[in-house]
């Protein structure tokens, strides 16, 4: 079957001289998306169906990874179950990750929870990143007759009993918690021993205990100060403990460590910022929606102090030049390998969200700027329905002004240089899966994928680099 053409990018971003010797980490730049699937005025099938788009979007546009929340009992979070929802983009999708951030795991069995990991990334062919916490909210931990003083020891226990299942293929486990005996799976991760693993904080004590396992992170409402030294710690540590092949995450040889921001993308500053205000507002009141309960309004009244949030880089809304420069602001002060974006909130419609994550992917990705000695990764899919000449390779990097002002040449003649025993047209965007048969090129308006053309297409993924050597 003919996979869709794929534009991803990824940068390498320079750090300061202060961080680059005391990090052992790739300065490689991925973007993901983090969502809560909060309630806004859509019915349910709708909501889903709004996300399940959203999500075929991002992976048109060559996001990284696509994160999904879990809550319960408010209307942050409508996805309570978030397996059943990332087995449904598993089926309308092939290459984007798909991430719980996190599994809340002292609300689960452990066996239970180790088989549908096991399912979830069968059924994604090895796209899941697992991430694990153990629950924020003392309300929502009250439902599972929780105590949260005693989440954490719980949240340990299971987390053992989960990476040892799953690395050896049996669950046995003694703990104060839990107990099992000689468990033997029948189905097993798609990825070995495991899928990488998550857990996102705020607090540099766990920063320090994930950084020793080489856990993948990512951090919410923090100032960017507060995360650089976050992150500072995280290398830190991390360097210390990289020699260490019984870590948890030692699989992963190149963690990432992001940070998380709500961006919304106008036609003006003005007008993105009231948009995005109004859609704030309602996700604020989600947020706050069991604190109020109990008449605590705290939480919501620091969350709608929008100036002053959005000046501390918590929101990030405007035009697609603004964003761009908080962007690269927002990467250079943290350090952050990994920018997350979390593009539909609140009462956006499809549309608003949409036209952000695209306008996101078009014009603020490309254009941020490439720093001396940084790197441009561009990974396409190649495909040959027909003999082609060499003039007839051409790519929309050829007037990257990066590329320009770092005087690469054009991308094109590199691209042909590269590759020239396989003269290829390069044609992106691509369609989700669901809607391939239906799909005509919108370059040459010829079906791309009718049974006749099918068996004349080969293709094959390729990456060209276009950087300093």
């Amino acid at each position: 079957m003919i996979s869709e053409d794929t534009k991803r990018i990824e940068r390498n971003i320079t750090e300061s001289k202060d961080k680059t010797t005391d990090s052992p980490l790739k300065t490689s730049i991925k973007f993901g998306i983090f969502d809560w699937i909060d309630r806004n005025q859509l019915a349910l099938p709708e909501l889903y169906e709004q996300r399940l788009k959203l999500i075929e979007c991002a992976e048109e546009k060559g996001f990284y990874c696509y994160h999904i929340a879990e809550h319960h009992g408010s209307p942050l979070n409508m996805t309570p179950s978030p397996s059943l929802f990332l087995a449904a983009a598993a089926q309308s999708t092939e290459r984007i990750r798909l991430g719980t951030l996190v599994y809340v795991l002292p609300a689960y069995n452990p066996l239970r929870l180790i088989e549908e990991i096991c399912m979830l990334d069968n059924l994604s062919r090895g796209r899941l990143d697992v991430g694990v916490g153990r629950g924020i909210s003392p309300i929502e931990m009250s439902f599972f007759n929780i105590d949260v003083q005693q989440s954490r020891d719980i949240f340990r226990e299971a987390l053992d009993a989960m990476t040892s299942a799953l690395a050896t293929g049996k669950l046995s486990y003694q703990g104060r918690c839990f107990s099992f005996k000689n468990v033997e799976l029948q189905i097993e991760p798609f990825q070995r021993p495991y899928p990488p693993l998550w857990y996102p904080t705020n607090s540099s004590e766990s920063m320090q205990w994930l950084a020793q396992e080489g856990f993948n992170t990512v951090v919410h409402y923090q100032s960017m100060p507060a995360i650089r030294e976050l992150f500072e710690l995280y290398r830190r540590v991390w360097k210390e403990h990289a020699d260490d092949r019984n870590r948890l995450n030692a699989h992963v040889t190149e963690p990432l460590y992001g940070i998380s921001r709500h961006v919304y993308i106008g036609k003006t500053d003005a007008q993105a910022w009231e948009e995005a205000k109004t859609a704030l507002a309602q996700f604020n009141q989600n947020t706050g929606y069991l604190q109020s309960k109990i008449g605590d309004n705290r939480r919501k009244e620091y969350l709608d102090d929008f100036e002053a949030r959005r000046a501390e880089g918590l929101y990030i809304a405007g035009a697609p030049d603004k964003v761009r420069e908080e962007v690269k602001k927002h990467l250079e002060i943290t350090g952050s390998n990994y920018f997350v974006g979390s593009f539909c909130f609140g009462n956006l419609t499809t549309e608003q969200a949409m036209n952000s994550l695209r306008l996101f992917a078009d014009e603020v990705i490309p254009n941020l700027p490439l720093p001396k000695g940084g790197m441009l990764d561009y990974t396409c899919c190649e495909i040959v329905s027909e003999p082609q000449t060499p003039s007839s390779v051409t790519s929309p990097w050829d007037s990257h002004p990066s590329l320009e002002k770092r005087g690469r040449g054009d991308f094109s003649s590199k691209l042909r240089k590269a590759r020239t025993s396989s003269l290829v047209t390069l044609r992106y965007p691509a369609v989700c899966r669901r809607d391939r048969r239906k799909h005509v090129d919108r370059w040459d308006k010829r079906p791309c994928l009718s049974p006749a053309r099918r068996s004349a297409v080969r293709r094959r993924f390729f990456s060209v680099r276009t950087g300093d050597d």
